[in-house]
């Protein structure tokens, strides 16, 4: 169906227009790719399906010297 390509295409440009990137580090690159399809289906069977990396290390540290430099990487 056309709609549902134009919507795949708008929601992959616009999500990559944020600026999140990867694991939420940034970057020009967040979603891949979108998938939306119409099927026939009884409401108990919907599903959505969400790849959103390991959020866990969406920090990042460092350990500074007297200097300003870099030490350490911390995550």
């Amino acid at each position: 169906m056309p709609e549902l390509d134009a919507l795949e295409q708008d929601i992959v440009k616009t999500a990559n227009e944020l600026g999140i990137g990867p694991m939420g580090f940034g970057g020009k690159t967040t979603l891949l790719g979108v998938k939306i399809c119409a099927v026939n289906r009884l409401p108990a069977s919907f599903f959505v399906s969400v790849s959103y990396m390991c959020w866990a290390y969406r920090r990042q540290g460092v350990t500074l010297d007297a200097g300003g430099k870099i030490v350490k990487w911390l995550y």
